[in-house]
């Protein structure tokens, strides 16, 4: 049984978010899309792209918290929209989200254009000053690289008609459908890519921040070069993953009233969390990179997908990886 400091330090865990770079820039550039939509003659869109799992999700999250609804006398404010779209993405199913979003009522036998006309108005009612639409590559339909033409049309009449600003949040090849609507394309003025991390300083200088968030009575020393490379091994610099191994870690820690999240800890939440019915981690490692959790007897055995490879392989490998840490780290010309 957990006692309440314990409770408080796992709540704490599950809400705090370390921001970086990569997504400081990504805040900046939607509150700038959101800023100059004032002045502009038309509303100004921002397009953000990245792999599942780089913070994408997260970003959106932050800009809702940041700018809550608000209950009034006379309505509620909704200063920013946002929903994940549908898929398949369809004007009717868009029209629902956002009116469901908005608490209007969905009224079946009203048509489309009679919904999305109610919908204009709560966006007016409510003072929605900015619209994020996440999964945008839910307009492709299906596996074809063919878009879905009417909600693309849908869309862009809605911008023009609302003259509120769009923030499209999607996978890498949601920039095929403005490439196909060249229209869509001219009102998207701004785009942003999320990356994964690279082996080097920037990845350095995030765990250094993480692993001092989590308050910990000692350090384990991730910043240091050894185990940065574990890290990055484990996790090839996909947030998601990273924080996936330090969340189960760290609770493992608070629940033993440990004084430091042990390299044991991480090795079994790295069995635990990303290697879980695979025999390869999120990187393609066929060995843990933080060693052999003490408690983890799970029988590994070959992915299908991919060969193993041999110890050469693996030892040139390790060796690479050794040579890239050393030129991240100590770069000729400066990080």
């Amino acid at each position: 049984m957990l006692d309440s400091g314990q409770q408080e330090r796992l709540r704490s865990l599950n809400s705090f978010i370390v921001k970086h770079p990569k997504m400081t820039r990504a805040i900046e550039a939607i509150e700038e899309t959101k800023l100059l939509s004032y002045s502009a003659p038309e509303p100004q869109c921002l397009l953000i792209m990245g792999e599942s799992g780089v913070g994408k999700t997260t970003l959106k999250n932050i800009f809702c918290d940041r700018y809550p609804r608000e209950e009034k006398e006379d309505g509620t404010i909704v200063p920013v929209l946002s929903i994940n779209i549908p898929a398949p993405a369809t004007i009717g199913s868009m029209v629902s989200a956002l009116l469901r979003n908005l608490g209007g009522p969905i009224v079946s036998s009203q048509s489309i254009d009679e919904r999305t006309d109610r919908l204009r108005k709560l966006i007016v009612a409510c003072g929605v000053e900015l619209i994020i639409l996440d999964e945008f590559q839910h307009f492709m339909e299906g596996n074809k690289k063919r878009i879905s033409q009417g909600v693309s049309d849908w869309l862009k009449n809605l911008i023009s008609e609302t003259n509120v600003p769009i923030v499209l949040i999607g996978l890498p090849k949601s920039e095929n459908i403005l490439l196909a609507d060249p229209q869509l394309k001219r009102r998207v003025t701004n785009k942003v890519n999320l990356e994964t991390f690279r082996l080097g300083t920037s990845f350095q200088k995030f765990l250094k921040t993480l692993e001092g968030q989590l308050r910990m009575p000692e350090t384990l020393g991730w910043a240091e070069k050894e185990m940065v490379r574990k890290f990055h091994n484990a996790t090839q610099g996909n947030i998601a993953h990273l924080m996936n191994i330090v969340r189960a870690a760290a609770f493992e820690a608070i629940k033993q009233k440990a004084d430091t999240i042990s390299e044991d800890m991480l090795a079994r939440a790295y069995e635990d969390r990303i290697t879980s019915g695979s025999a390869y981690g999120a990187g393609g490692a066929t060995t843990n990179p933080f060693g052999k959790a003490e408690s983890v007897t799970k029988p590994r055995q070959p992915a299908k997908s991919r060969p193993r490879r041999t110890k050469n392989q693996r030892q040139r490998d390790e060796a690479k990886y050794r040579r890239d840490l050393s030129a991240a780290m100590n770069p000729k010309g400066g990080a």
